[in-house]
């Protein structure tokens, strides 16, 4: 008997190529598609339109406006977890990013493994069911 494969779609919002190949390659193990969209106005409105499973906001797309962009996509997907990622850590930052609902919040560089990770408890899916 066969079992269908999960497939999951991700969104996020960067210009850096980099990133995007990172979260592209640790998506890939988990049967995560993402697509990356450099325009905050494309990127909201393909978030409202849903379909996605994780939504990823780069900090450094929108530096200083990016708690109020976060707060903008959690009103639009409030349970959808979201990922950011920032080359700046600021606690104080981090803290008010963590009320607005973030799922996680990285500081680049970002590790593969514990993306992997991070992205497979976003989705539910067991680091055992992921490994073996």
């Amino acid at each position: 008997m066969l079992t269908k494969m999960k497939y999951y779609k991700g969104i996020i919002l960067t210009q850096d190529a980099d990133l995007t190949a990172v979260f592209k390659k640790s998506g890939d193990e988990l049967n995560l598609k993402f697509e990356s969209n450099p325009d905050i106005s494309d990127y909201l409105l393909k978030v409202w339109d849903n379909g996605f499973s994780v939504i990823v906001f780069d900090c450094d797309q929108l530096e200083q406006e990016s708690l109020k962009w976060i707060k903008i996509i959690r009103r639009i997907r409030p349970k959808l977890p979201l990922i950011v990622i920032s080359k700046d850590f600021d606690p104080q930052v981090g803290g008010e990013i963590y009320d607005e609902g973030t799922f996680y919040y990285q500081q680049q560089p970002v590790s593969e493994l514990v993306l992997s990770e991070v992205l497979s408890g976003a989705l539910n899916i067991s680091p055992h069911e992921l490994y073996n």
